[in-house]
């Protein structure tokens, strides 16, 4: 089962949220429309996660602009970003079991080799 049949089938979001469209003379694939799909998932999954710990993010960058820009994805981007109080992101490794597969945390601390500094959720 692929993740979009997965989020599907979890009744998350909708079927129809697959269909291509065209948004500021931009075509957004069916591609571009799974990669939007996983990470809309994903959000919605860290949003109940913040909620049910009582952690507080705002969306930032892209993510935010096309959320009032666009009502949705800039058409053209492909990821999501957020931002959180310093207080609240120094306790997201204490709840990194609470993300179920195929979500997890990913920071220096938990994946040898990581070369990135931002704390990411994959």
């Amino acid at each position: 089962m692929t993740e979009c049949e997965r989020i599907i089938q979890a009744g998350r979001i909708s079927q129809d949220f697959l269909s291509e469209e065209v948004r500021c003379d931009f075509r957004v694939d069916l591609d571009r429309k799974k990669l939007w799909m996983v990470s809309l998932d994903l959000l919605l999954v860290f949003d109940e996660f913040c909620r049910e710990h009582g952690l507080t993010y705002y969306l930032g960058y892209g993510t935010l602009l096309g959320a009032i820009r666009h009502g949705g994805f800039i058409p053209w981007d492909d990821d999501v970003d957020v931002y959180m109080r310093r207080d609240d992101f120094e306790k997201l490794p204490l709840f990194q079991h609470a993300f179920k597969h195929p979500y997890f945390l990913e920071t220096p601390d938990t994946e040898p080799g990581y070369l990135y500094s931002p704390t990411r959720i994959i």
